[in-house]
Order: structure tokens, then C-alpha cells, then sequence
């Protein structure tokens, strides 16, 4: 396997050894989405390697809280180390044993990581 499979399968184990909640059909559609706005293998595993540690390492009151249509949701912006700027996001919402996660994935590719966020109201 090359390494946009291993990266998925770090992800999802990653997933399933942290304190979130999480829809997987929408953890599916961002993984596409992010796959979609980095074409090439090595740039979707190492964004997608950028999310699996920052979801890690996510703690309560890290991040922004966010308002309008995400009102009570909270977003973390990093770097995948690909571009100059922080690229990525992490939509997500503290709750007592964790987190709940809304969206991830880049932030203008292929389209807003926030309208997807919004979307799933």
C-alpha cells in the first residue's frame, strides 16, 4: 500500500483511539474532499497526516469559537506543511468526554471547509 492508504488507516485508527464523535459518511466526504484538492499522493498523506496530529493533540478551549451559521462550534486552523499559510481546518465542538467532529479539510478546496460545516446542521 502506498502512502494515501496509510495515512487513511492511521487516521481512522487514530479515530478510534480518541474521545471523538464523529458521522462517517461526512468523515468519508471530507477525506474525498481533501483528496480532491491535493492530487498528488505524497500532499493528500502528508495534509492528511497534518489532521490526524492536530486531532490528537486537540485539547478544550484550543481553537476560535466560530459564529453566524456554526454558532457554538469552534475551529482549528494549521498547517499541512505543504503550503506557506495554514491551510487546513478542523471544525469541530468541545464536549465533556471530548470533542465532536463537524468537518475537516482544507480551507477554499475543492470547495469551503465551512460550507461543508454548515451544511450538516
Amino acid at each position: 500500500m502506498g502512502a494515501p492508504a496509510d495515512a487513511i488507516r492511521e487516521f481512522t485508527r487514530t479515530l478510534a483511539e480518541i474521545p471523538v464523535a464523529a458521522e462517517p459518511r461526512h468523515v468519508k466526504d471530507d477525506i474525498a474532499a481533501l483528496r480532491r484538492a491535493l492530487k498528488e499522493d505524497a500532499d493528500f498523506a502528508r495534509a492528511l497526516r497534518a489532521v490526524t496530529q492536530r486531532l490528537r493533540h486537540l485539547r478544550p478551549g484550543e481553537g476560535a469559537e466560530l459564529d453566524h451559521d456554526l454558532d457554538g462550534w469552534w475551529r482549528m486552523k494549521f498547517s499541512s506543511g505543504i503550503a506557506d499559510y495554514v491551510d487546513l481546518r478542523i471544525i469541530f465542538c468541545p464536549v465533556d468526554d471530548g470533542f465532536e467532529l463537524r468537518a475537516f479539510g482544507h480551507r477554499h478546496e475543492p470547495e469551503s471547509v465551512y460550507f461543508r460545516a454548515v451544511a450538516r446542521q
